[in-house]
């Protein structure tokens, strides 16, 4: 008794309340989540067996550490890190547990055993807590009141345990709180008499948590657990009584409509919002509604008759679940969705959904899609007049360039119609390149897979650049890894196109020094690079280079010309063949493009011929041959190209005049068909002329489509109407012959 007294004489009396004061607000706290756990069950009863231990263990923890910090021994004092933080956790998971086994208990004798676990815990709690103590002194213990305390402990917590039970007034959790404080406090006091210090002069204190830092955790802690818990407890209390009002409330702010009808489908409960989509028929909802009086109250037409018919009928055969397919408009221009949900006692729910701006968005959509598609269409459709218009006159410039390229001429007189032919070229080129760019923007672009030679393929690509090349004294190589030698499968005319931009770009930036082209095989197909010593690309323009229509040096005074097509196209080929194209480069010290692509390797040599430089080779013996075009400048350069070779070239102003001729002679080795002419346009004269061969069991005649009409959608209409081949506007010689020759041989007259 004496050493009780003792020890409270070495307290802070107004820490010493204050201790109290949080140890009866934490159990009270504490007891009112054990009797709301006691009324749980399945997961919500752990959640508050947990939520019980937090608050009783921070609690008692931390009454003891307040009182700690009262506590005055004339000593300078600190505390042991690692032994405080461990009597917290004893605090939290002994509680917890006790609580657990009285709160799950079905007779008193467990929740004794569950209040006695309680109290050993608090009583491990303090010894550990106290054993955290760092002071330059000895402690000396007396057994007798380490064993009054413990005895102190767990009798009264088992007490406070044993009658608390689910149904427990306010009365015995106020008693079951008082023993739970006096457990706490008493075990305490009486155990910190149980303590003598006999200080050591020479003894230093090793704890590293000082007074000052145990008191802020102390407050923060008890603040935040305390607060949280009380901030729960009265969450839950609030909660539960307004419960059904919450709940009504909340329906009536939902952005659906329910209403609730009895197994006679009478109505019988509806939220506001119901009540809202009932309003603009006129209708107002009432108690004992039938469904059918408010099916015929709402239906405006016979559509809407026929719909509230179905929703009836799907009541009457109790199909459950039942999704109206009809969407449903009132008067005010909403539309609305409606569901059926049986419920359990044989009646139903209504849900009605407000759709209106789905309706809205899914209009909108459609007409967008749609103008979309005029826009594109219109846009290709303008594409392709472009493409024909362009082509015509280019026709006549590049086809009488490569008639008068046979002539006797001079120096000057040659330079300048190279001049011509190049610039018509480049035109050409651009026009394209801007079709390409058109059709990789549409997902047109076709991929047309074939063995080819990888070696033969990458030269084609790079041999039109050479003179340039050596024009401007720079180096061009190519260095082929024997590893990625022999016959691959893929688009071998792409790939060219692909290597013929890089390199095209690479010459024509760099002044000095070369481009050097190489092929490596690699694990996931091949990789071509082409590295330039040239200007090189800065950091701030190497995202832009790969825009349409976009170069690095876009001023007025720059020094290179070109679409700014190249790169995008390229960039857009790679990855469409599954691969793709980067960029490594420093300004001012050259640029190096890399392409890889999964291109699949073949054992054996490529079974189609790799596009060669043709040869302009006449076709073997006389041909008879019916030309169908209506442009009198085509005409001319038709006859003009073909007057040197051994050719009998009849011609037909259109389509009409074309298919008399043939019926007229249907002897004639070949026709060349321009497409777009008046009367009868090539397609329809093709059929009519294949129609007439039918008919009087002749064989093919060969059919040429020779066409400004070149783009690939247009090419497939061409074989579908009987043509067998196709050259396109302007006229290449070489293209032509070869057109020819393939189309004339006897393997094309066996095929």
């Amino acid at each position: 008794m004496f050493a009780t007294l003792r020890c409270l004489d070495q307290h802070d009396p107004t820490l010493v309340i204050w201790a109290l004061l949080v140890c009866l607000a934490s159990m009270a706290v504490g007891v009112h989540a054990y009797h709301r756990g006691a009324t749980a069950a399945g997961p919500a009863r752990t959640a508050w067996i947990l939520l019980t231990g937090l608050v009783l263990g921070s609690g008692v923890w931390a009454t003891h550490f307040i009182a700690m910090l009262g506590f005055q021994p004339g000593l300078r004092l600190s505390f042991d890190e690692p032994m405080t933080a461990l009597s917290f956790l004893v605090a939290l998971t002994g509680l917890a547990g006790g609580a657990g086994l009285a709160m799950t208990a079905t007779g008193r004798a467990r929740r004794l055993a569950g209040g006695a676990l309680c109290g050993g815990s608090i009583a491990a709690m303090h010894f550990v807590g106290v054993s955290a103590m760092r002071l330059p002194a000895l402690m000396i213990w007396r057994a007798d009141l380490v064993v009054a305390a413990i005895l102190i402990a767990a009798g009264l917590s088992a007490l406070a345990f044993a009658d608390l039970r689910r149904e427990s007034g306010l009365r015995g959790r106020a008693a079951s709180i008082l023993l739970l404080a006096a457990a706490v406090c008493g075990l305490h006091f009486v155990g910190m008499g149980a303590v003598t210090l006999l200080p050591i002069a020479d003894l230093e204190a090793a704890g590293r948590f000082t007074r000052g830092e145990l008191a802020r955790s102390v407050v923060a802690m008890v603040s935040m657990i305390v607060l949280a818990g009380c901030g729960m407890l009265l969450t839950h209390r609030l909660a539960h009584r307004s419960a059904f009002a919450t709940l009504r409330s909340a329906l009536n702010r939902a952005p659906i409509g329910l209403g609730y009808f009895d197994r006679n489908n009478l109505l019988q409960v509806w939220n506001a919002t119901l009540a809202d989509f009932a309003r603009p028929y006129g209708l107002t909802l009432a108690r004992g509604m039938s469904l059918s009086e408010i099916a015929e109250r709402t239906a405006m037409d016979a559509k809407a008759r026929q719909a509230a018919r179905a929703v009836l009928d799907a009541v009457d055969d109790q199909v459950g679940e039942w999704v109206s397919p009809d969407t449903f408009s009132s008067p005010d221009g909403r539309f609305q969705s409606l569901k059926l949900t049986p419920a359990e006692d044989g009646g139903f729910l209504l849900i009605i959904t407000d759709i209106t701006e789905h309706v809205t968005v899914t209009e909108r959509e459609i007409e967008a899609r749609r103008l979309a598609e005029g826009a594109s269409r219109a846009k290709s459709e303008f594409l392709a007049n472009m493409s024909h218009e362009i082509r015509t006159p280019l026709n006549g410039i590049l086809g009488m360039t490569q008639v008068m390229s046979r002539e006797a001429l001079d120096d000057d007189q040659r330079e300048r119609l190279e001049i011509i032919g190049a610039s018509g070229a480049a035109l050409l080129e651009i026009l394209n390149d801007v079709l390409d760019l058109s059709k990789i923007e549409a997902g047109r672009m076709e991929l047309n897979e074939a063995a080819f030679d990888l070696e033969e393929t990458v030269r084609l690509a790079l041999a039109p650049y050479a003179p340039l090349a050596a024009e401007k004294d720079l180096s061009l190589t190519l260095a082929v890894d024997e590893a990625a030698t022999g016959a691959w499968l893929g688009d071998a005319p792409r790939l060219r196109q692909i290597l013929g931009n890089l390199v095209v770009n690479a010459v024509k930036f760099t002044d000095q020094g070369g481009v050097a082209v190489s092929v490596e095989r690699r694990e996931a197909g091949l990789r071509f690079i082409v590295a330039d010593t040239g200007e090189g690309v800065s950091e701030a323009d190497r995202a832009r280079i790969f825009k349409a229509f976009t170069q690095a040096d876009a001023s007025a005074t720059r020094r290179h010309g070109g679409t700014g097509l190249g790169l995008t196209i390229s960039r857009s080929l790679a990855e469409r063949m599954g691969g793709g194209l980067w960029l490594e480069s420093r300004e001012g010290e050259g640029a190096t493009f890399g392409v890889d692509l999964p291109l699949i390797p073949l054992a054996e040599e490529p079974a189609t011929a790799v596009v060669s430089p043709v040869v302009q080779a006449a076709p073997q013996g006389a041909l008879r041959i019916l030309a169908a075009e209506d442009n009198l400048v085509n005409q001319t350069v038709l006859q003009a190209l073909l007057a040197p070779f051994e050719v009998e070239l009849a011609l037909a102003a259109d389509g009409r005049q074309a298919v008399a001729a043939y019926q007229a002679d249907p002897a004639i080795d070949l026709v060349l068909m321009d497409i777009q002419m008046p009367e009868l346009n090539g397609l329809a004269a093709a059929q009519a002329i294949r129609a007439f061969e039918a008919a009087h069991g002749l064989a093919a005649v060969p059919i040429i489509a020779v066409t400004a009409n070149a783009m690939p959608h247009q090419v497939e209409t061409y074989f579908a109407a009987g043509m067998t081949g196709f050259v396109a506007k302007p006229l290449n010689l070489a293209d032509l012959l070869a057109a020819i020759e393939q189309a004339t041989s006897p393997k094309a007259d066996a095929a």
